[in-house]
């Protein structure tokens, strides 16, 4: 039993510019993508607008809105990790 030299060669790496094209005309990776976008923005607006909210609004302190305002993203990690 040789090295059989054939099939390392088909195994080698592809070119870059091959691999980035497969992948950007690939509609799922789009679509997985503008998911997490808009999934961030939302994420990112809320995390930035709520402890302002409830201090201003709600007369909270900052460390209670704080608390407050990270209580969502927290309770969606263990969520997520509890979900399996």
């Amino acid at each position: 039993m040789g090295i059989n030299t054939a099939l390392i060669a088909q195994m080698a790496p592809l070119s870059k510019i091959y691999t980035l094209s497969v992948v950007l005309k690939n509609p799922r990776i789009w679509a997985v993508g503008m998911g997490l976008f808009c999934l961030n923005i939302v994420r990112y607006g809320f995390v930035s607008w709520a402890p302002t909210y409830m201090f201003e609004v709600q007369k909270a302190s900052i460390s209670t809105a704080a608390y407050k305002a990270i209580a969502i993203p927290v309770a969606g990690c263990l969520g997520a990790i509890f979900a399996g």
